[in-house]
């Protein structure tokens, strides 16, 4: 295999075809936390005078209490969109696997027709990560089950009058349960690994060879028997090149962070208060960084998976050619 060539070739149509940019971010969005308020009567309220903020926070108790069904509510949308996020994350990843195959050939692509290319898959994706996945995530469950019933069956007879504990009777109780369920880990790791290798050349085999979900898995475990070795060089160089990039970034990143949260942190220490325009600054400030790192994110992202389906296009062809 001609790592530079597919290296070059690879950046080449990412930079060439901006639009693979806007499917890398699709491809490597994710649900994360967020925090709102709202003025008075909130769970998280604050009062607003004199250009400070004063916080206050209700105890965990009282919270849960009045705030259950809104909770809940909270907890069905954020399943919700988590699953919508991943549906798209499946189809912009085909899209990207299918525009990338195409524009190496020399084919156009557009990114409408490559996200109506992961639309037709989509079905075939989501049977695939099931089938891979799921008995992988039981085996978590599982071990983690075991853990608590575990550290529950330990801790109850250690209770004294009062409620007490012997931390370090039930510190040591603990420990040996971990170190019984080290091993259990340490072959689940592995496995989530290989499980993980097998789905990125699963889903080439569903985009690009048209298999089906069985057929694709077996395909990608194929893939991976017969070319192991210059697929973990490929590996190695995507570490490293990730590695790089992940400096870069955070040399860009870093200064503008401090540059940005120094006034508000200088504030609060020395004058106990958060005035409103240090926090707008530091708020509008920490949205654009944000954005920038997207930016920088989807092109990585987009970058990383042209290279695995160009090696994956000559691996194949390969084959091919000797068959």
């Amino acid at each position: 295999m001609d790592f530079g060539s597919i290296l070059k070739r690879s950046w080449n149509i990412v930079w060439k075809h901006k639009f693979l940019w806007l499917l890398g971010f699709l491809a490597a969005l994710g649900s994360g936390p967020g925090n709102g308020g709202n003025r008075g009567g909130g769970p998280f309220s604050y009062q607003f005078d004199g250009g400070e903020f004063d916080f206050n926070f209700p105890s965990f108790g009282r919270l849960l209490e009045q705030y259950a069904p809104i909770l809940i509510a909270l907890a069905c949308l954020g399943l919700f969109l988590g699953l919508f996020l991943w549906l798209l994350h499946l189809v912009a990843d085909a899209g990207l696997i299918r525009a990338a195959a195409d524009l190496d050939r020399g084919d156009p692509a557009t990114l409408s027709s490559s996200l109506s290319a992961g639309v037709k898959v989509l079905g075939r994706l989501v049977g695939v990560n099931l089938i891979l996945y799921l008995p992988l995530l039981l085996l978590f469950a599982v071990l983690f089950g075991v853990f608590f019933l575990a550290a529950g069956a330990s801790l109850l007879p250690l209770l004294r009058e009062g409620g007490q504990v012997d931390p370090r009777t039930f510190g040591a109780s603990m420990g040996l349960i971990v170190l019984c369920l080290l091993p259990l880990v340490c072959l689940l790791l592995p496995l989530a690994l290989l499980v993980g290798a097998i789905q990125v050349f699963a889903r080439r085999g569903v985009v690009l060879q048209d298999l089906g979900v069985i057929a694709s898995i077996s395909h990608g475990w194929q893939v991976i028997r017969r070319h192991l070795g210059q697929l973990l060089i490929l590996a190695v160089i995507l570490i490293v090149l990730g590695a790089i990039f992940t400096g870069i970034v955070g040399l860009i990143v870093s200064p503008l962070a401090i540059a940005l949260s120094v006034p508000t942190i200088y504030g609060l220490m020395n004058e106990g208060v958060m005035e409103t325009g240090r926090v707008l600054l530091a708020t509008g400030g920490g949205l654009c960084l944000g954005l920038l790192v997207a930016l920088l994110a989807s092109v990585w992202w987009a970058y990383q998976s042209t290279v695995v389906t160009l090696a994956y296009q000559e691996l194949v062809g390969k084959e091919a050619a000797k068959a």
